[in-house]
């Protein structure tokens, strides 16, 4: 046992005796107040007795007693646990939650975080979760949740839009028939076509790109993610924003016609609500949606094997946001 705890017990235990009448006649009643075994308290006054070379407690009138000694160690103990308790609070960490749409985040925050944390590190313990679209408003309200990070593909989004948004990509398999397009020319999907989707980001515009699709073979997935591993396992086509990443197993075209799906912001009512290491990584998160130089012809024509060349391929570097 530390020092530390010989002291906090012998607080506890030496305010019992202090209190006038007390009925501590033993060792043993004591540590059964403290719920100890009376040897635990008895070893630890044993050690600060020898340690400042006086007596602390003694009995006395058959009951347990505070020498003068003993008195006057337990008003320094608790202003030392009162020193103690104050620095405690003032290391304390504060907490950021953040509610993120897991596609968005999985693209964004292993760049920006840790930049983030390179700045705000042993200051704040961050707590990234999965964005409940339907609460996020109450949880930010109520200060449950720091701020939210979504995507939405209505034209008025319900957060506070950043960036120019993200056009959609069509993701095929190598062996598909639309695989040997030419990146100029507009991908035309069949009856028999299947096309994954996921769940709630159907943006605007695509019922008409879908429209020859039969209805049995649009399939819904519960994230960008999982229409990706369907994609690339050769199942069908899948409907993409173009941050996500495009494996060497599919090819990408850009789509036209189609409204950007935006990445945004839920936050507080205030902005004095925000902590400063939520600012931080909000400014982190706006810096990295900023609209970059036009791409050039030939990636705004299709996607080659490289990867989502569609969306900002130029300044996606080492260093900056890699899909």
């Amino acid at each position: 046992m530390s020092r530390i705890d010989d002291l906090q017990l012998y607080s506890e235990l030496a305010g019992l005796l202090s209190r006038p009448n007390h009925g501590f006649v033993s060792w043993n009643g004591l540590g059964k107040r403290l719920r100890l075994n009376d040897d635990k308290p008895r070893r630890a006054v044993t050690r600060l007795e020898q340690t400042f070379r006086a007596a602390l407690i003694e009995t006395k009138n058959n009951r347990l007693s505070l020498t003068t000694a003993g008195r006057r160690l337990l008003t320094q103990v608790e202003k030392l646990l009162a020193l103690r308790s104050a620095f405690a609070e003032l290391d304390a960490l504060d907490t950021l939650t953040v509610e993120a749409d897991d596609d968005l985040a999985s693209w964004l925050m292993p760049t920006i975080l840790p930049m983030f944390l390179e700045q705000c590190s042993g200051c704040v313990q961050v707590r990234l979760c999965s964005l409940d679209v339907g609460r996020i408003g109450q949880n930010v309200a109520s200060g449950l949740t720091s701020f939210g990070l979504g995507l939405d593909v209505l034209e008025s989004p319900a957060g506070d839009a950043v960036g120019p948004g993200f056009g959609w990509l069509l993701l095929v398999p190598r062996a598909h028939r639309l695989a040997d397009l030419a990146r100029d020319e507009e991908p035309q999907l069949g009856p028999v076509d299947r096309v994954f989707l996921a769940t709630g980001r159907m943006p605007s515009g695509a019922d008409e790109f879908l429209q020859h699709v039969m209805r049995p073979n649009r399939i819904e997935c519960g994230s960008f993610q999982s229409v990706l591993g369907l994609v690339a396992g050769g199942h069908g086509v899948g409907l993409i924003p173009e941050f996500i990443a495009v494996p060497n197993a599919c090819r990408a075209f850009a789509l036209s016609g189609i409204q950007n799906a935006h990445a945004v912001l839920y936050l507080p009512r205030g902005e004095e609500a925000l902590s400063d290491p939520a600012r931080v990584l909000i400014g982190l998160i706006r810096d990295a949606l900023q609209p970059a130089p036009e791409p050039s012809a030939s990636v705004a024509a299709g996607v080659g094997s490289g990867g989502a060349e569609a969306f900002l391929s130029e300044t996606l570097v080492a260093g900056e946001l890699q899909p």
